[in-house]
């Protein structure tokens, strides 16, 4: 991070006084913001003012609107003092002020999975292109681009189903946010062929009637570090984008295997006879094979699986455990460990029974994958604690995850009991660090965070 982003003295004084920030934003643009069923704020700028919360100590308070263009409307109004990410341009900024960008992403487009690739703008100006109609650069384009038929959108899902359907050649969005749909709605024809030399860079608009406001924005903006980006991009990571083909290699390795498939049919023809007794006689034991690998793939997962959560059990988690640190040592890197455990979970049980109890834990545990990448590891490490192994995390992303799980936790609704809250100590590797003593650093966390109260996130010895 900056060392150059202290507060002043007087900024300090002005957050200490003011009552929390609101903070207008767009419902409904994944992945970069929007909601989630139990309508908590989630995806890449919830994250950024996680950590902007945490170097300015004042929480933010977010507004909801029904629309990006509702959004804008409130910050016009002043119904709010930010907005999470916006561009800045002639119109948003007579009522705002806009801090450095820290997410810039360029423009794509998306077309079907059997259209070429698309090296420039200009390759496609013939064709009916779809774009969200609020979004500034829909309006850049129609003056730019008056001969082309821009079909407007009301949101990324509507533009992609229309390339789907064949209504539009293509979409043009950014990169997250088409490759996030993609996913989300299954689209396997739809894929991204090209990149515009177009950028979109993402910067905080802070009302323009408050310039304290601003300079503290300014530098929250200013004290992210690398490892911050790149923990959220690869938390939020876009599909990729399609690259065009060598087809000359292609059509030469095609006519060669032309006069190699004729040679091979005649030899075919001629072998078949003796290649269906082979078949025939190795059949049998090809299935007695088959059969030994599942069972040994069975016996395998019943040895490293917790058999009522079905993740792994406490020797698979020490046996990664075991592996992540010669990996470190001899590689270099990092990773650190969070120990989880369900606060008064006793109390669950003695209350409502064994299986009530076993169905929280399963809750509890599909809640806690969802937090997670799909690179961490998850295991039961006893009863109700559980502990989680992050490769490639450092302390400060560690505590990021560990915060945001433990607030999904607490607003998540648990069957016959309701809520449920989480304990959580993190750690992470230290030179010199075995098995027991990592894991005993991490379970200290945990002691601390709940005798200092419990639903609560530490690091030895300190609360976040």
């Amino acid at each position: 991070a900056n060392t150059e982003t202290a507060l002043t003295l007087e900024e300090q004084e002005y957050l200490a006084q003011r009552e929390p920030i609101r903070v207008c934003v767009d419902p409904n643009w994944m992945p970069f913001e929007g909601f989630d069923e139990q309508n908590q704020y989630m995806g890449m700028a919830s994250d950024y003012f996680t950590l902007f919360e945490r170097f300015l100590h004042i929480p933010f308070e977010i507004v909801k609107t029904p629309s990006w263009p509702e959004a804008l409307r409130s910050a016009k109004q002043r119904h709010c003092d930010l907005v999470s990410l916006v561009m800045e341009t002639r119109e948003t900024a007579s009522y705002l002020n806009f801090t450095k960008p820290f997410m810039n992403y360029p423009y794509v487009v998306a077309t079907r999975q059997e259209e070429l690739f698309v090296e420039s703008l200009d390759q496609i100006l013939e064709e009916r292109i779809a774009m969200v109609e609020d979004y500034a650069l829909f309006e850049r384009f129609k003056k730019e681009y008056p001969d082309t038929e821009w079909v407007p959108v009301k949101n990324i899902e509507d533009g992609l189903l229309k390339v789907q359907s064949s209504d539009v050649y293509g979409f043009i969005d950014s990169v997250p946010s088409i490759g996030y749909t993609i996913r989300e709605l299954g689209l396997t024809d739809i894929r991204i062929t090209g990149k515009l030399d177009i950028d979109r860079p993402l910067r905080t608009g802070v009302r323009n009637d408050d310039p304290m406001l601003f300079s503290v924005m300014q530098k929250a903006v200013e004290h992210l570090d690398q490892d911050d980006h790149q923990d959220i991009r690869r938390r939020w990571a876009p599909a990729e984008i399609e690259r065009e083909e060598d087809y000359t290699l292609a059509l030469a390795v095609l006519a060669v295997s032309i006069l190699a498939m004729s040679f091979l049919v005649y030899r075919q023809f001629t072998l078949k006879r003796y290649n269906d007794r082979i078949r025939q006689a190795y059949q049998e034991k090809d299935e007695i094979y088959k059969a030994l690998v599942e069972k040994n793939r069975l016996l395998e997962q019943i040895s490293t699986t917790d058999p009522l959560t079905q993740v792994y059990n406490r020797l698979k988690m020490n046996t990664m455990l075991h592996t992540e640190i010669q990996r470190v040592k001899r590689y270099g890197g990092m990773f650190s460990v969070l120990m989880l455990d369900l606060d008064h979970f006793k109390k669950v049980n003695d209350t409502h029974g064994h299986p009530v109890g076993d169905q929280v834990l399963l809750q509890f545990v599909d809640r806690v994958r969802e937090c997670l990448r799909s690179t961490d590891a998850l295991g039961r490490w006893g009863g109700e604690e559980f502990i989680v192994l992050c490769p490639e995390t450092n302390l400060r992303s560690a505590l990021l995850v560990a915060d945001n799980l433990r607030r999904q936790i607490e607003t998540a609704a648990f069957e016959t009991i309701g809520h449920q809250t989480v304990s959580v100590g993190v750690t992470a590797y230290q030179p010199g660090d075995t098995q027991e003593s990592i894991v005993s650093r991490a379970d200290q966390a945990l002691y601390f965070a709940k005798e200092s109260g419990r639903n609560r996130v530490a690091s030895e010895p300190k609360l976040i």
